[in-house]
């Protein structure tokens, strides 16, 4: 599946249901917000768990349909509480020392682990570890690309951004979802070799 797929898919999903899809996003982003004022360093854990949450919901509305604003909480249970929290924890340390190396490095393996959150969602008897080491495998070969639909995301948002849009949230939706399809394609094109 290429960006255009995709994008075609992401909108797919959410057509009809924009409000939906915004009502879970800006969920998202003020519970993340709150976090990060209130406990600061502790929202990366929060932020996490909470990232774990977003997912489920993206991938349910992508199975049934439906957003439901309760998925954003399902990353947070006592059997995978610990996992999560040490691996965000533990993800944080990985990307702080490779950026000690140089910013680059650094750089390179956050999107190395970009998929942490997403192999702990879909194998919640992965430890810490165990997660980063399937998201730096899952991500191999396709570092490049991601930084690049990253580049248009970003050029996206401030776009929408400069143009004042009468939906801006609804586009920023469209991006985040086609993030999610092309994510949800390595998985796919990894599960085939």
């Amino acid at each position: 599946m290429n960006y255009k797929q995709a994008k075609r898919r992401a909108l797919e999903i959410i057509k009809g249901r924009w409000g939906e899809a915004i009502l879970i996003s800006l969920a998202y982003s003020v519970i993340l917000g709150i976090l990060s004022t209130i406990f600061g360093i502790g929202a990366i854990v929060g932020g996490s768990l909470l990232l774990i949450g977003y997912h489920t919901a993206l991938i349910n509305a992508s199975k049934n349909g439906k957003f439901v604003i309760e998925d954003l909480f399902k990353g947070i249970n006592k059997e995978t509480v610990t996992t999560r929290i040490s691996m965000s924890v533990l993800k944080w340390v990985y990307i702080t020392l490779w950026s000690l190396l140089f910013v680059i490095p650094g750089i390179i393996k956050s999107y190395s682990y970009m998929l942490t959150e997403y192999v702990a969602l879909l194998n919640p008897e992965m430890t810490a570890d165990e997660c980063i080491t399937e998201s730096r495998r899952l991500m191999d070969g396709h570092k490049m690309k991601m930084f690049l639909l990253g580049l248009v995301v970003i050029l996206a948002v401030g776009a929408i951004g400069l143009t004042s849009s009468s939906k801006p949230t609804s586009k920023e939706d469209e991006i985040k979802k086609t993030w999610r399809e092309y994510i949800k394609a390595i998985k796919n094109d990894d599960e085939s070799k």
